[in-house]
């Protein structure tokens, strides 16, 4: 920065600022130079990192995600008074993202921990399912999935999930009963 008389911290400040203001306003790409100008000025700071990973997790590309997102957790989990919240989405988002560069074991852990940490979270089972499904497990993606959907009842990508395991497990009522329940959602 050229003007000597602004401080680091100032500095890091406005871009925290500027970078909250662009994300809310979905400016996604000023958002994420704010993002990554702060991580220079200021390292170590895990919703920054989050912030970041969350961006480039929602421009496809997992990959940097993943980078972020680890760092988040790992700075994260160093701190004491993080959220169980925070936590729980941090470990989604890896989960998802990890699924999407096809690396199931590494997506089914992170969705383990999300549900441990909240086992109420639909989208942890959800996960869970989906990674053993891509891993040809049919009875461990049934029992993630069915958890899924009791958490989650009008979830109908789970529902369509479910029914193509319980046709794989040669299940085929079980698949139609699953279906049904979306045209009650109307």
């Amino acid at each position: 920065h050229s003007n000597p008389a602004l401080s680091s911290a100032h500095l890091a400040q406005a871009y925290a600022m500027m970078a909250r203001v662009y994300h809310t306003y979905q400016f996604e790409e000023a958002a994420l130079a704010c993002y990554l100008n702060l991580d220079r000025i200021q390292p170590g700071i895990y919703p920054c990192h989050y912030a970041i990973g969350w961006i480039y997790h929602s421009q496809g590309r997992f990959d940097l995600a993943l980078r972020h997102l680890a760092e988040a957790k790992k700075i994260a989990e160093a701190l004491e008074d993080t959220p169980p919240s925070v936590r729980v989405a941090m470990d989604c988002l890896i989960g998802d993202a990890s699924l999407k560069l096809e690396k199931p074991p590494e997506a089914m852990k992170a969705f383990q921990e999300a549900a441990r940490l909240d086992p109420q979270c639909a989208y942890a089972w959800h996960g869970m399912g989906l990674a053993h499904s891509i891993q040809d497990n049919s009875r461990a993606a049934i029992e993630c999935l069915e958890r899924a959907i009791k958490l989650q009842p009008y979830a109908s990508a789970g529902r369509v999930i479910l029914a193509r395991e319980y046709r794989s497990a040669g299940l085929a009522e079980s698949a139609a009963a699953v279906l049904p329940a979306l045209d009650n959602q109307r």
